[in-house]
């Protein structure tokens, strides 16, 4: 199960401009960070430094949030087959809502 969703190329282009890549991952640690947050109430993540721009979010890391630079988009994917059901995606599309401030997703 995952669903992709757009990076905010404004806020992109201003942290590269003030410090180049590293606050630009940054930029993507915060994202999982506060996914992170709404899911479980804490902070546990887990940069993955041997799969390029991904981190395992959860106790267990269950969830992934892998970076797509080129297309400026970010999947998150949960691993637990029995997981796909309708109302999990719809929860999940609130989770989403919320941690990136956005209106409506699609």
């Amino acid at each position: 199960m995952s669903v992709l969703f757009r990076l905010d190329p404004t806020e992109i282009k201003r942290r590269k401009d003030i410090g180049g890549q590293e606050k630009i991952t940054e930029y993507y640690q915060e994202i999982a960070t506060r996914i992170s947050l709404v899911l479980f109430g804490r902070s546990l993540i887990r940069k993955i430094f041997n799969d390029g721009l991904r981190w395992g979010i959860g106790p267990d890391q269950p969830w992934t949030m892998t970076v797509d630079e080129r297309r400026l988009t970010a999947e998150l994917k949960y691993h637990y087959e029995d997981a796909i059901t309708t109302r999990f995606y719809h929860a999940l599309k609130i989770v989403l809502i919320e941690v990136l401030k956005l209106d409506k997703f699609n």
